[in-house]
């Protein structure tokens, strides 16, 4: 569905003012600048709120980040793909909070320590939600198994299921229980 038909999500936006926004708002995402920096407003000091005066946009060109979030979201067809450039460019920022943390640690001073330490784990904290793949702590292991059932064949044979003798304890077999062996062949009579 296009952006500018009667459900989508834009009224306002042809297809190529939203790529011409998506390539602009994921350039400056990458480059480690947050959603509100780029679509925000500007802040407003006590003396422009008592006088009502309206808040201004940080870039005039640009859609609210809330439109942002609406169409990263939306499930509509053609939204596909700004949702997986966000996705991207959200996940490509990671190195560039990385590279913050190390500079923050390089210039840091012992008058600096403790503010930067702040920041450092903050950078770093962003980087990790950002590309766990990268920066998160767990590793993460992907396992593929081929299971192959055998016509006829419900169950495993006797000779492949130990039989226990003894009690475990904390994963151990107390006593003595049976190697896991195949059946012995009879010797065959003619």
């Amino acid at each position: 569905m296009h952006p500018n038909s009667e459900r989508g999500v834009s009224r306002n936006y042809s297809y190529e003012d939203i790529d011409r926004i998506l390539r602009e708002v994921c350039g400056r995402i990458v480059a480690g600048q947050t959603l509100s920096n780029i679509c925000g407003y500007l802040p407003q000091t006590d003396k422009q709120i008592k006088k009502g005066t309206p808040p201004q946009k940080r870039n005039p060109h640009l859609p609210s980040v809330s439109t942002i979030h609406k169409w990263t979201n939306s499930e509509e067809n053609g939204f596909e793909v700004f949702r997986q450039r966000m996705r991207r460019a959200r996940e490509a920022s990671a190195h560039t909070w990385a590279d913050k943390s190390m500079e923050v640690a390089e210039a840091s001073t012992p008058e600096t320590a403790h503010a930067d330490r702040v920041k450092i784990s903050a950078y770093q904290w962003a980087a990790s939600k950002l590309n766990n793949r990268d920066y998160g702590d767990r590793t993460n292991i992907d396992v593929t198994a081929k299971v192959e059932h055998t016509k006829g064949q419900d169950k495993a044979p006797d000779w492949m299921v130990p039989k226990l003798v003894g009690e475990v304890i904390e994963g151990e077999v107390v006593g003595d229980a049976p190697a896991l062996q195949p059946p012995k062949k009879s010797p065959t009579t003619h």
